[in-house]
Formats: C-alpha cells, structure tokens, sequence
C-alpha cells in the first residue's frame, strides 16, 4: 500500500503520476516566522487547487509526489487540505535538502536518521499522517553527508528515495556510490534532474547502476523538445521501463507573498507549467513516434513500479 496525505491506495489506483512536485518550496523562516502575514493559507490552498484541478482535467493527472521536506516549508494538513479539494492524490515527502541547518553537524548520522524513520512510521507531528516519499539532495558544492542519512532512512523504511542531484558535474554517480554501499534496492531510488545537460551517455551510465531517472524541470518550450529527443534516445536503447517525468513545479512561489503582491505593478499571471507534460511533453513524445504504450510507460507504469 502506498501512504498518501488522505490514507493509504494500491499501487494499481496511482493513475498518471508526476515523482516531483512542489505545493509550496521556500525558506521555513519567514514561512512559518510570520505567518498568515507571510501568506494566507487560504491563498496558497486555492493557487494550488486550481493548478492540480487543471492539470488532471488537461492530461488526466491523478497524482503527484510533493518533493518538499519540512526544511523547505512542507505543511502536511495543508497537504491534506489541498488534496481533498483538488482529488489529486499528493504524497508527502520527508528528508533533506542541498543544505543542513545550524548545528546539526554536531550531531551524529544515526541519530538524524532516526528521527525520520519515527516520522515515516508514525507521522508528522500529531497528525498520524505519514510520509510516503524519502528526500535527499547534493549540487556541485554541497556535502553527501544527508545522502549517507537518508540512505539510512531508505533501508530502514524501504520508501523510494528521491536524490536532487546536479548534472553538470555528476553528482549523481557521488549519490549512487553511497546507495550502494548501503546496499539498497535501486529500484528504489530516482536520480533526478538527469535531463539538464541532454548527455545521453551519462543518463545511461546512471541507469547501469539498475536506479530510476526522473527527466524533469519541464519550464520551457525548446528545452521540453530537448528533453523529448533525450527520453527517445534512450527509449531507442532500452532503458524506457527506468524513466520518469516531472515539472519540478512550484503551485505557490515565495514571489507570491502578500507584500510582494501588494506592491505589484501588475497582477501576477497564472502559472500553468503544471500542464507541461499534457501541452508540450507528449506533444513533442508523439511527434518523435511515441505512442499510447510508451506514453503510459512514462506516465503510470514506471510511476507504478518505484512504489510496488
């Protein structure tokens, strides 16, 4: 069974999925500092609503994983909230971002990592909702040392583990040295953002490892057909079973804060990148000569087996 903010659904009711997404994403601490003065969270549940309603009507999306650990402001009853009133199911993340807040490098690995595991068996906070989705991330300067404690969380757990990761230098590969160690199933872990650099020798030489990609942050007409020549090389080569896609797309954005917005020459337009797969990827997928098989391989079944 899968873990989802409203309850637990089988792997086969997951429908059209994207593996990273984001409702909201932003600094915890003017989020949870100010506050309703920040932004409303009447405001935030209705830009997101619209956003998963649309996107479901458009390309029949049916769930989307939030990406978003509690360091980047994840709020799970919002999380609740929202999917409840859009039908979209949302599954909720937990784990670490590029960077580590003051302090915990003083504390030890294990004990991190134990915290999550609690968080993943007995849910967040009060609420008994549990996270059914593990979060790491590394860029080109930042320390593996959350990589290593989410790989612990991800053995314990067995929860598939998405790893941020950054193309131009290879983390990637950084990342799956530590899985490995760790000895954990890669058909678990996704390696994302894989797509950036359209280097089609380095996907493969992350999918030789046996791990998930995710070809994602879909913001951009010529960038989109890039990465649908991408996805069709390696279709071309074999590894379509290991391939996912997402927008990496933010509902709400830190841009949209009630004083920001205030102070606006002009309103703010809607942000409809959610609809990027539906417009523009399969579009794009088709014209290359994907069809409805290779489409629902991306869409559903892939998503289907990182959870199964």
């Amino acid at each position: 069974m899968i873990q989802t903010v409203t309850g637990t659904i089988l792997p086969e009711h997951l429908g059209v999925t994207s593996l990273h997404e984001h409702i909201i994403c932003e600094s915890p601490v003017f989020h949870y500092g100010f506050g309703e003065k920040w932004a409303t969270r009447e405001d935030i549940m209705k830009e997101a609503v619209i956003q998963l309603k649309e996107a479901s009507k458009r390309y029949q999306l049916r769930t989307i994983v939030d990406g978003t650990p509690f360091s980047l402001s994840r709020d799970i009853l919002l999380l609740k909230d929202i999917s409840e009133k859009s039908g979209v199911n949302i599954i909720a993340s937990t784990g670490y971002y590029v960077t580590a807040d003051y302090g915990l490098h003083e504390i030890a690995a294990e004990i991190q990592a134990e915290y999550f595991i609690e968080e993943c068996n007995q849910g967040v906070g009060k609420t008994g909702i549990r996270p059914g989705f593990l979060k790491c991330a590394t860029n080109a300067d930042t320390s593996l040392r959350s990589v290593e404690i989410m790989a612990m969380v991800q053995r314990e757990t067995q929860l598939p583990l998405f790893a941020h990761s950054d193309a131009p230098t290879r983390t990637g590969l950084k990342q799956l040295e530590i899985f490995e160690r760790y000895q954990l199933n890669p058909e678990k872990i996704i390696i994302g953002h894989v797509g950036d650099m359209y280097d089609r020798q380095y996907v493969e030489e992350l999918l030789r490892h046996g791990c998930f990609v995710c070809i994602d942050r879909l913001y951009r007409p010529d960038d989109i057909a890039a990465k649908a020549h991408l996805i069709v090389l390696l279709a071309e080569q074999g590894w379509l079973d290991r391939i996912t896609v997402a927008h990496d797309h933010i509902c709400w954005k830190m841009s949209q804060n009630r004083k920001q917005q205030k102070r606006a020459t002009a309103p703010l337009l809607p942000d409809n990148s959610l609809n990027n797969i539906g417009s523009l990827l399969i579009p794009e997928l088709r014209k290359l000569g994907f069809g409805n098989v290779e489409i629902d391989q991306l869409l559903i079944v892939n998503p289907m087996r990182v959870f199964q």
